[in-house]
């Protein structure tokens, strides 16, 4: 009975420690909102970047277009010659 109890209190006891290895200290959540903390800035960058991409890109575009309208017109005005 009592080698029973033993290998129980064992048994019990690696399972506790076990689950208080997969429980979180206050300097690992601390580290966790440092590391959060710093991809939201990093996140927040990288969005400023994407709208200045694509401001550039409808400038772009807009030169393109004009570009394509004076060829047209240029064909247009020589080929009705």
């Amino acid at each position: 009975m009592d080698e029973q109890r033993k290998v129980g209190h064992r048994t019990i006891k690696v399972a506790q420690d076990a689950h208080l290895e997969e429980l979180a200290t206050k300097g690992d959540i601390a580290l966790l909102r440092k590391d959060m903390e710093s991809m939201r800035k990093d996140m927040e960058g990288v969005r400023k970047d994407m709208e200045h991409m694509e401001d550039r890109l409808f400038l772009r575009l807009g030169a393109l277009m004009i570009a394509v309208g004076g060829v047209i017109l240029a064909y247009l005005e020589l080929r009705g010659n």
